[in-house]
């Protein structure tokens, strides 16, 4: 089944709405938004449209209804694109880019990053615990939770460039794994004593 991408165009419109959302309404830029539905996709629960859409627009404050409803169905969009993405093996995370002299240039992937370990959240409040406690796991959340460690003024001055970039480009295939350790997880269910009888 094939699920047709988000155009250049609905991208232009989405971002700089959900940019303004961020800016005065508590919302999510796109980046974050990207990150934070990637996880909402990816763990053992079907999170429900209703709960997962409201934290991207922030304040339920809207000036245009009509505009939000068509945001919100370019939201759903992007949704099931990443969705598509993750189940064909083809994902690659939306962030922002630090133009750099002479090389390419920088991405900065903590906007992503801090998404996706919010969407995690809606899987339950104890979900990077139970990852933590399954090695494989908890080496697939590692690059995603190495830029949560950066301080303010590093953000944009890494203090390795090099070793920031390798581990940015390990994050498509980190997310990636995670979806697939999910899917696994939720066809293969761990039956604990108490309920094995």
């Amino acid at each position: 089944m094939s699920c047709p991408s988000l155009s250049f165009d609905q991208l232009n419109a989405l971002e700089p709405y959900l940019l303004n959302r961020a800016q005065f309404h508590s919302g999510m830029p796109l980046d974050v938004c990207h990150g934070y539905l990637t996880a909402v996709i990816s763990g053992p629960r079907d999170v429900p449209t209703e709960e997962w859409l409201p934290p991207v627009f922030g304040k339920p404050e809207f000036d245009d209804d009509a505009e939000v409803e068509q945001m919100a169905e370019l939201v759903v969009a992007l949704h099931d694109q990443i969705a598509h993405e993750l189940a064909h093996g083809h994902y690659a995370p939306i962030m922002i880019h630090k133009p750099e002299e002479d090389i390419d240039p920088l991405p900065l992937p903590y906007g992503w990053c801090e998404g996706y370990l919010f969407g995690l959240t809606l899987q339950g409040e104890d979900i990077r615990e139970r990852m933590a406690k399954d090695q494989e796991a908890a080496n697939m959340l590692t690059p995603i939770m190495a830029f949560m460690s950066y301080e303010q003024h590093q953000l944009l001055d890494p203090p390795d460039p090099s070793e920031h970039r390798r581990v940015v480009a390990e994050l498509p295939d980190a997310a990636s794994n995670i979806y697939r350790w999910w899917r696994q997880h939720k066809s293969h269910p761990q039956v604990s004593p108490d309920t094995a009888h």
